[in-house]
């Protein structure tokens, strides 16, 4: 198993963390964590970043945890959002999350933004820098 990872120092994010939110699971972290080494990474802090490269999803959300890549948001709701991130002139947004079960196999969940606050959010955003 390959890890990826990701330098935070590097990269330009938006917290939104304050924003109103709804908990989902992270899709995928088989193919990226080892059940061994999801404890190494686990956190409450989750960096999500566009993969519009990505060859299965155009719309792609990748989700790092401790700057490791661990899974994805879902299609359906990386199509709501990848847009949305898109207008952001930014790496990425940083979310709050948490890591479940640790006891049997421990997984992972990010507080995703509701729809409507995520994109009141990016438009302020715009707003702010083409002003």
């Amino acid at each position: 198993m390959k890890v990826r990872t990701v330098h935070y120092s590097k990269l330009r994010v938006y917290d939104v963390m304050h924003l109103p939110t709804k908990r989902i699971r992270v899709r995928g972290t088989f193919a990226y964590v080892s059940d061994g080494r999801r404890l190494d990474v686990a956190s409450s802090e989750f960096l999500l970043m566009r993969e519009p490269n990505n060859r299965h999803d155009r719309c792609a959300i990748q989700i790092y945890s401790r700057q490791v890549l661990i899974g994805y948001v879902s299609a359906a709701q990386a199509a709501q959002f990848a847009p949305l991130l898109d207008q952001l002139d930014a790496d990425g947004v940083v979310v709050n999350g948490a890591v479940t079960n640790v006891e049997a196999t421990p997984k992972f969940q990010v507080d995703l933004p509701t729809l409507p606050a995520f994109r009141a959010f990016v438009e302020s955003v715009v707003a702010r820098t083409t002003a």
